[in-house]
């Protein structure tokens, strides 16, 4: 038998794949992303060593229907068609129909090295704690 099954992961997003999340993903927000994974370590206020682990995404596409999100905005579509009209100077893949942080057309070969070349720039790591709050919950 079959049972969905929900987990929860964090999602690091930089430079214009943060921009375009940030603009159009809303709570609840259907979404595939793609990255690498990464253990940071941190102390707590009390001093405690505490590790998080957090996907660092290098693409991004939107699922579900198309139509305008919970603030009015329209959502750009994550078909083909979108990214060949409107999202390629925006980082917009037309091959894939969604958004990669090396822009249009990187290769995954690229798209790893331009991560490992990233590390040296990503702005500081975050310091806080898991507190998360039924709000955080998209349903």
């Amino acid at each position: 038998e079959n049972q969905e099954r929900t987990e929860w992961h964090r999602v690091v997003f930089f430079s214009r794949l943060a921009e375009i999340a940030g603009e159009y993903l809303r709570k609840g927000s259907q979404v595939y992303v793609e990255g690498s994974l990464r253990t940071r370590k941190w102390q707590d206020q009390s001093g405690q060593d505490r590790y998080t682990t957090e996907i660092v995404a290098n693409e991004m596409q939107m699922l579900g229907g198309r139509g305008d999100d919970a603030s009015g905005r329209s959502m750009p579509a994550s078909g083909q068609a979108s990214g060949q009209a409107s999202g390629q100077a925006s980082g917009q893949s037309s091959a894939q129909g969604g958004f990669r942080e090396g822009g249009q057309g990187a290769s995954r070969q690229g798209a790893a090295r331009q991560g490992a070349a990233q590390s040296a720039s990503q702005p500081p790591e975050y310091q806080g704690e898991d507190n998360f709050t039924d709000d955080d919950i998209p349903f």
